[in-house]
């Protein structure tokens, strides 16, 4: 019998493999019907070659008819809700895999793979549809006044949401009303809705007052206490009690009545109020209020308020509410003034002098007393107080001037120079007293003066008074040396030697004599004007030449200064030193550069000046490398490159030979040291004519 491997089940439509023609055991041969991957089928094997002395052997190949994967639909959700994870088992019991990813924004198309194809399972699409959130739409409410009938609002948008409306409508203020829609799966907000509920104002205007027949009336206010603003009818008539309606503007102020307003006109004759005349009073006496209601009824009130300090004219002004249509009124109330009274005046006394009774009736008639009682000796106020306060009288006062015996006052006279002007003297002192001076004004000599009262009635006595005439002084000053032109000038003292101080004039010049004019500041010094004169001496022009009297390296070097022009006597210095009148310096030492100043010994000159450099060499050294002095060389020629210096023994042996300006002897020879004594050199310089000079000497080396 052909063996042959058992062939796996398919799905429908995989793709099968040519069976094999030569079985396990070596049968060859054909295979019948021919393939098909569509549904189970026997095949059945038949020997090619009956020597194989083979059967026909069967073989079943099972083909799986392919399953579509069943799941429930899902239902459509709202964007943003939450969705519940996809199954990944079919209702049939196919296993896989969806994508892609869940998206609760978006209608999405969703495939489930099958994960293991011996299930013969096709893929499948889920769609999950995802609405979008739909916001209700409403025509918006018109305002209405409060009250108005408010039809019930929509239950289905203008875009096909149904749903309830919250709160209940109310047609008395304005609400927010809110719109929830009534199934979710509409996917539909909430909406809200605000119906204006204007308030209803009625105008208001301040009454207006009753009037009597006849009187103005002015125009009614078109705009109300409360802003609303309209007409009114009919035309005023101040003739009769009439009703006007205020109509308001229907367009600003639609929830606005109209508004009613009476004015009251009275048709009553005007009536005169009657008074009791008021008596007479005196000026300052209390006034009873007037009274507010007449003896034939009408009320009302005075003006203008009581007087009680003149003659006055009030006016009765009848109330205006309630209506009395009642005509003003005037009374007259006279108030008396007060009589001051009147009495001569008492002369003045002298402290002592004899007083004579005072009247007890003045002289405008009024009759009375005086207090207290009277005294010649001190300045007194009496007072006259009236005996009828029927007079409408004051009291009055009058004073009696006591003098008292008075010492004339008045201010010194301030000093003055001998022969100033004199003012005369007062004659009327400072305390008023008036008089005469003796004896005539001296503006000489100092003087005593006494002042006479011319009159006994002052109570005065007479007073002296002492005028200090001051001789004049001449200021005095020290003379001022003469000066230089150009040399400074110190201020000139604004004080003399004899205390009198002052300015000078004109200014200070140092470069021209000049004569100054002292001018004393303040003439109570009683100075003259002084004169004082500043010579100031030109300026000699002078030359100097210096030469040298001395050989270079001389150990006295001597140089001598020649001076030109000016007075012909001259003073020299050396170096900034003291003046000499010697042109000759001697023992001059160092390298440095001598400089020579003269000036003229007569008088103002220039101080020209000349330089000089000496020429000098050190005696000895002393190199032992302390620091000092420790090498040997003629500084004087550091600045001459072409100068050469050669150092000998006693014996002529040749020991250095350097540039000053470039090096120096430390005492070695061959790097050793040489024992203290005495050493010679010879130096070869220029002269500053260009001269080549040699020049032979000797020092010493100390250790």
């Amino acid at each position: 019998t052909p063996n042959f491997a058992p062939i796996d089940a398919i799905c429908t439509g995989d793709p099968l493999a040519p069976l094999p023609t030569t079985s396990l055991n070596g049968i060859t041969g054909t295979w019948s019907p021919a393939l098909d991957n569509t549904k189970t089928t026997a095949y059945i094997f038949t020997s090619n070659d009956p020597d194989q002395c083979a059967t026909p052997q069967t073989l079943t190949i099972v083909v799986n008819s392919n399953v579509t994967p069943i799941f429930d639909s899902i239902n459509p959700i709202c964007v943003g809700d939450s969705l519940a994870p996809l199954p990944t088992t079919s209702l049939n019991g196919i296993t896989g895999t969806w994508s892609p990813a869940l998206d609760n924004t978006m209608t999405t198309d969703y495939m489930f793979t099958p994960n293991d194809p011996n299930q013969c399972a096709t893929t499948q699409t889920l769609t999950i549809v995802v609405n979008p959130i739909v916001t209700p739409n409403f025509a918006l409410i018109d305002p209405i006044c409060a009250g108005d009938s408010l039809a019930p609002l929509p239950t289905t948008s203008l875009n096909g949401i149904t749903g309830t409306w919250s709160p209940a409508l109310d047609n008395n203020i304005t609400t927010e009303y809110t719109f929830t829609p009534n199934d979710p799966d509409q996917c539909a907000t909430t909406q809200t809705l605000t119906i204006v509920v204007n308030p209803i104002v009625t105008p208001d205007f301040a009454p207006i007052d009753d009037i009597c027949i006849g009187l103005t009336l002015a125009p009614l206010p078109t705009t109300s206490l409360n802003g609303i603003t309209g007409t009114w009818s009919p035309a005023l008539n101040n003739t009769m009690t009439t009703e006007y309606t205020f109509t308001p503007n229907s367009i600003l102020h639609p929830c606005s009545p109209e508004l009613r307003l009476t004015i009251t006109v009275h048709p009553d004759a005007f009536i005169t109020p009657d008074f009791t005349p008021i008596d007479a009073i005196c000026a300052g006496d209390p006034l009873a209020p007037l009274p507010t209601t007449s003896l034939n009824g009408i009320t009302g009130s005075w003006s203008p308020t009581l007087d009680n300090t003149i003659t006055t004219d009030y006016t009765f002004t009848p109330d205006a509410i309630p209506v009395q249509c009642a005509t003003p009124q005037t009374l007259t109330i006279v108030v008396n003034p007060i009589v001051t009274p009147d009495f001569a005046l008492i002369d003045p006394i002298c402290a002592g002098d004899p007083l004579a009774p005072l009247p007890t009736t003045s002289l405008n008639g009024i009759t009375g007393s005086w207090s207290p009682a009277l005294d010649n000796n001190i300045t007194t106020e009496y007072t006259f107080t009236p005996n009828d306060p029927n007079q409408c009288a004051t009291t009055q006062t009058l004073t009696i001037v006591v003098n008292p015996i008075v010492t004339p006052d008045f201010a010194p006279i301030d000093a003055i120079c001998a022969g100033d002007p004199l003012e005369p003297l007062p004659t009327t002192s400072l305390n008023g007293i008036t008089g005469t001076w003796s004896p005539a004004l001296d503006n000489t000599k100092t003087t005593e003066y006494t002042f006479t009262p011319n009159d006994p009635d002052q109570c005065a006595t007479t007073q002296t008074l002492t005028i200090v005439v001051n001789p004049v002084v001449t200021p005095d000053f020290a003379p001022i040396d003469a000066i230089c032109a150009g040399d400074p000038l110190e201020p000139l003292p604004t004080t003399s030697l004899n205390g009198i101080t002052g300015t000078w004039s004109p200014p200070l010049n140092n470069i021209m004599t000049t004569e100054y004019t002292f001018t004393p500041n303040d003439p109570d010094q009683c100075a003259t004007s002084e004169t004082m004169t500043i010579n100031v001496n030109t300026i000699s022009s002078l030359a100097i030449s210096v030469k040298n009297l001395s050989k270079d390296f001389d150990t006295n070097q001597i140089i001598m200064a020649t001076a030109t022009g000016g007075s012909g006597t001259y003073e020299f210095r050396l170096n900034g030193g003291l003046w000499q009148s010697n042109p000759i310096f001697e023992n001059l030492r160092g390298c440095n550069e001598h400089i020579v100043s003269v000036r003229d010994a007569m008088g103002c000159s220039n101080e020209p000046q000349d330089s000089i450099t000496i020429l000098e060499y050190p005696k000895f050294f002393t190199p032992n490398n302390d620091g000092y002095n420790d090498t040997w060389n003629i500084k004087c020629l550091r600045n001459d490159p072409l100068a050469v210096v050669t150092i000998f023994d006693r014996y002529g042996k040749v020991l250095e030979r350097f540039k000053p300006s470039q090096n120096s002897w430390n005492g070695l020879y061959n790097g050793l040291p040489l024992l203290s004594t005495d050493y010679w050199f010879l130096v070869e310089y220029v002269k500053t004519t260009g001269e080549i000079l040699t020049k032979k000497g000797h020092f010493s080396l100390k250790r």
